[in-house]
């Protein structure tokens, strides 16, 4: 495909790999059309997990055309199961999210206070802090108190809401499962309505 074809090509997704890294290709290749600029050399794992999450965002969006309020928004996760952990990970970025991803409730109020995510997503029971308590801390420091929050059970059973003082002023969304696609829509919902809210 020659540069005149960038331009032209509607509901194609290019992105261009160059030998040349700096700015001003950059911007000639955006100013042809191109939606992303690569520049060699780069890791081939990087490259296959760029065109990875392209392509997904691409499939996502024209399934779900609300997907564009996820796309490079920070997501901060909260999960002690390192296999659970992992398939959030992979969900999540493929999602078009920023991901950071920690195990352990004081390590989830030290990177939410370091790095402000757009968002949340918080397993309710942990082995040394839950969840309710981490949300509550959260929402009570100046940096992280509108930070929306998601948080979930996989205990698979019914929890009692009062138990473990689970709100709307605590949190956005409470939701009885740990299947990421199900999370994955609680969370866009989420930033959906706090995008309209404004």
């Amino acid at each position: 495909m020659c540069s005149s074809d960038l331009a032209h090509s509607p509901g194609m997704r290019i992105f261009v790999l160059s030998g040349q890294n700096d700015a001003a290709h950059a911007r000639h290749a955006r100013a042809l059309g191109a939606a992303e600029f690569i520049a060699k050399p780069c890791d081939p794992q990087d490259l296959l997990m760029e065109v990875s999450r392209i392509v997904f965002l691409r499939s996502d969006q024209v399934r779900d055309p609300g997907a564009r309020v996820v796309a490079g928004r920070r997501i901060l996760i909260g999960e002690d199961d390192d296999r659970i952990r992992e398939s959030f990970v992979h969900a999540f970025e493929l999602a078009g999210f920023h991901v950071q991803a920690v195990a352990r409730g004081p390590q989830i109020i030290e990177a939410a206070v370091l790095q402000t995510p757009d968002v949340v997503l918080l397993k309710l029971i942990f082995e040394n802090m839950n969840g309710d308590t981490v949300a509550g801390i959260l929402r009570g420091m100046p940096r992280t108190a509108d930070v929306p929050i998601v948080l979930y059970d996989d205990s698979g059973g019914t929890v009692s809401a009062s138990k473990y003082r689970i709100s709307s002023a605590l949190v956005n969304r409470f939701m009885n499962t740990n299947n990421p696609s199900d999370l994955l829509a609680a969370v866009r919902e989420v930033l959906e309505t706090r995008e309209v809210e404004g």
